[in-house]
């Protein structure tokens, strides 16, 4: 995106809405931190900014150009996160980060928020930070545990990692962490007690990445500069991960693991997570994208077979120049959502994706990122509707209120199909715009957890101009195939798989829960449509006797919680 045109699309609403019941924390001076794997670097930014500008506005994500030997060349410009829910009544809440790390706006501070959903200045001040660890360092502590104890000094990060009941953190840092059920840094628990202690054994779970960078953020610090929005209450637990060692594609892709925790006080539904992107790849000024639904993948190339300046002599010195990559956001896991009939948990994936106009494309007023978003706009895109609740319509730039062709995805067909709906057979001149990558909905109750996986990876000598994509999408598959091989960075137990069971199932007068693993700390009965019937919280026992009094007859949905945050569910029927 052109640098003039940026300041045009800051987001500037505020609303006195959003002042009630919000913390004072300042806007952050944002840590950052630098995330490489072979020649990529990815610039992280603390918050809802997922890659930001380094020092002296260097790109946000970059790679050496194979054009130009010695020089670096970006792939994106932006980056944030959105968020969106509906909580009691017509209240609706949202969270949305654009460009406002030029500005000072943001919807998100560091920290991770209490039980109530609120946070202290300090707390925010605190968590301004990213803790980093390295593969290798683990290694060193496992290596020295082959015999059942420590021996050797404990390596610094793994000291530092803010897992739960970790005893160094405070003497490094100088403030506590909290502890609450769903914990905070992954890591494997070897003597199953619920606390990070390297000494006993214990070791960051980084889903055997060779090097992984973990923060925490939230949206309840301070007021929505940014979408103009009133706070979720949404705790987000971030971790980028790399395998510079890995075979390609895997060696320059990097890795995001996104965690929502639900602070807010009441439920919230229809919850949407949304992954807001301004690709620039190289110049910038002839990019398209597209999204191919079988693979959950996101990808944005080059308009022509050159990208960059052509000087008076015919010799490109700006961009990628005639070798312009592929770039693609692969959905490894979506947010979830459990299913009413089976109760099973079911996969979100990508439930739409959006493209918006800049105002230098002003097809619509409807299309467009304004100068002043209001909320119900921000929830509407994160829906995968315009700003004024059109659905996305199949054909031209996607808005057409009169029109039966609706579609959950923007320009879904391959670029080299003459038949397709891509911006090649489009072909807007002069476009400029950003996407947005939705996933949802969810129900949230307070405390509960949801999560997102994504890759970002490279795919070089693509021909050039609307691409085929067989090179890509072999590509993409061997990103899932990497991902779905990893072991799984939760702060669960991993000795054995957490179930309950009930005895009778069906019952009549009562039933006895009993749990396989110890921890059990909150279990839900709830309606086939998904309202909480009973909650039995804070237990201490594995067995939990449940009366039937006055439910009627019928099926119902069980969730399980143990005090590490695992999870599970089922059926339960009354006869």
């Amino acid at each position: 995106m052109p640098i003039l045109a940026l300041f045009t699309l800051v987001f500037q609403v505020i609303s006195p809405s959003q002042i009630w019941g919000q913390s004072n924390c300042p806007i952050p001076n944002w840590n950052r931190a630098s995330l490489q794997t072979n020649d990529v670097e990815a610039n992280l930014y603390g918050g809802g900014t997922i890659w930001g500008p380094g020092p002296s506005l260097k790109k946000v994500y970059e790679i050496d150009n194979p054009a130009l030997p010695g020089e670096k060349a970006g792939l994106f410009f932006a980056s944030g996160l959105w968020l969106g829910a509906k909580g009691l009544g017509a209240n609706q809440f949202t969270a949305a980060n654009t460009y406002g790390f030029f500005t000072g706006n943001t919807d998100f501070w560091p920290g991770p928020l209490d039980e109530q959903g609120q946070i202290e200045a300090s707390v925010c001040e605190n968590y301004n930070r990213f803790w980093k660890v390295k593969r290798k360092d683990i290694q060193s502590l496992l290596d020295d545990f082959t015999d059942g104890s420590v021996d050797e000094p404990i390596p610094t990060t793994l000291q530092e990692w803010p897992g739960r009941g970790n005893p160094y953190f405070f003497d490094i840092f100088g403030f506590q962490l909290p502890n609450t059920p769903q914990g905070l840094a992954p890591f494997f628990d070897q003597d199953g007690d619920g606390n990070y202690d390297p000494a006993q054994g214990d070791y960051p779970l980084i889903r055997d990445a060779e090097e992984a960078i973990w923060w925490i953020f939230n949206d309840a610090g301070g007021i929505h500069t940014q979408s103009g929005g009133s706070p979720i209450n949404m705790e987000v637990q971030a971790m980028a991960y790399t395998y510079p060692s890995a075979p390609a594609p895997v060696d320059r892709a990097t890795f995001y693991d996104f965690r929502f925790i639900s602070r807010k006080v009441e439920p919230l539904d229809s919850v949407y997570v949304g992954f807001w992107v301004d690709p620039q790849l190289g110049s910038g000024d002839d990019d398209f994208f597209g999204f191919n639904q079988e693979h959950q993948l996101y990808y944005c190339y080059n308009k022509d077979t050159l990208d960059g300046v052509v000087d008076s002599l015919g010799n490109c010195n700006f961009g990628f120049c005639d070798q312009a990559p592929v770039i693609g956001i692969k959905i490894l896991e979506g947010t979830k959502r459990i299913d009413p009939v089976t109760s099973e948990l079911v996969d979100n994936g990508v439930s739409s994706v959006m493209p918006i106009w800049t105002a230098n494309n002003f097809f619509n007023e409807a299309t467009h990122l304004p100068n002043r978003m209001r909320p119900e706009e921000t929830y509407n895109y994160l829906k995968g509707r315009w700003r004024d609740g059109s659905p996305l319509t199949r054909g031209g730039y996607g808005y057409n209120p009169g029109s039966s062709e609706r579609s959950s995805y923007a320009f879904p067909d391959a670029p080299n199909d003459p038949n397709g709906w891509s911006l090649c057979t489009e072909d807007f001149p002069d476009l400029d715009f950003s996407n947005l990558i939705n996933s949802g909905p969810y129900h949230a109750d307070p405390g509960r957890v949801n999560s997102i996986s994504f890759a970002v990876f490279l795919t070089e000598d693509v021909a050039l101009p609307c691409p085929a994509l067989d090179q890509v999408l072999d590509n993409c598959v061997l990103i899932e195939q990497h991902f779905q091989n990893l072991p799984t960075a939760t702060q669960d137990l991993p000795k054995a798989d957490f179930n309950i069971q009930f005895a009778p199932n069906p019952f009549h007068d009562y039933t006895i829960l009993t749990s396989n693993i110890q921890g059990l700390n909150e279990v839900e009965l709830l309606s086939l449509d998904g309202q909480i019937i009973r909650r039995y919280t804070n237990l201490t026992d594995d067995q939990l006797r449940i009366e039937r009094q006055n439910l009627p007859v019928g099926m119902y949905l069980y969730r399980g919680w143990t005090n590490q945050g695992r999870s599970t569910s089922g059926k339960l029927l009354i006869h």
